[in-house]
């Protein structure tokens, strides 16, 4: 009796979930739910693949159609911006400097700001910089061998002697010789 059962419930489950649904319409439902859509250049709405909007805009309306367009909205320039065709809901924020930092190129509505350290100090690119660090200054009997960037530090190296620079080892300080000092005694 149990297994009489179970093939019953596996044949209903078969089945359109409701008599309003016709087997195409069912069929293509189905198909939605299991659908992917092309990586960057659609998005997937409610089993619809969207076109993307371009860069600088974002989804305001998603599509109602299979592959169409929906309601794209500029970006606002100086404030959000996208550098790809994408199906985001709105806008990435643009980046504002630190303080210790100058703009080297402003947010538009396809780019976002560019940063850099001010100059006199730097980051090295690569690793975490959460404050612009004070460029090196060359020591006594240093020379520079490369400026301070944004990005990198002062190299430094030791001076070699020019020849016009050569040191000469110090003598003790010349004295007039001696003088005879002593007198003899006659008697």
């Amino acid at each position: 009796m149990q297994v009489v059962v179970a093939a019953l419930i596996v044949c209903h489950a078969a089945e359109p979930p409701a008599p309003q649904w016709s087997g195409e319409e069912y069929r293509n439902l189905t198909l939605r739910r299991l659908r992917t859509c092309v990586e960057n250049e659609q998005y997937l709405h409610q089993g619809l693949c969207c076109l993307n909007c371009k860069e600088g805009t974002f989804v305001q309306k998603p599509c109602e159609g299979d592959l169409e367009e929906g309601t794209c909205v500029s970006c606002e320039h100086g404030q959000t911006y996208t550098e790809h065709p994408n199906g985001m809901n709105r806008c990435l924020p643009c980046t504002h400097c630190r303080p210790d930092e100058r703009v080297i190129t402003p947010c538009t509505t396809t780019t976002d700001t560019k940063c850099e350290c001010k100059p006199g100090t730097f980051c090295v690119p690569d690793q975490a910089c959460e404050v612009c660090k004070r460029c090196a200054k060359c020591k006594a009997g240093e020379e520079e061998v490369k400026n301070c960037t944004p990005f990198s530090n002062t190299v430094c190296r030791k001076r070699d002697p020019s020849p016009t620079e050569t040191v000469t080892p110090r003598s003790p300080p010349v004295s007039d010789p001696p003088t005879n000092t002593c007198k003899f005694h006659t008697s």
